[in-house]
């Protein structure tokens, strides 16, 4: 019982480090597209006025 449940542990901790790292690469991913878009607006912005 006590190996199984070890290997549990360590597999929840390293799969959560994975997840924060993942979630951290979203975020910055997200906030790239955010600062496109926003140039992308102003532009048309721009041309249209």
């Amino acid at each position: 019982m006590k190996p199984s449940f070890q290997n549990k542990t360590y597999k929840y901790k390293y799969g959560e480090k994975i997840n924060l790292l993942a979630i951290q690469q979203c975020l910055q991913l997200l906030k790239n597209l955010q600062q496109d878009a926003y140039g992308a607006s102003v532009e048309i912005f721009i041309q249209r006025s």
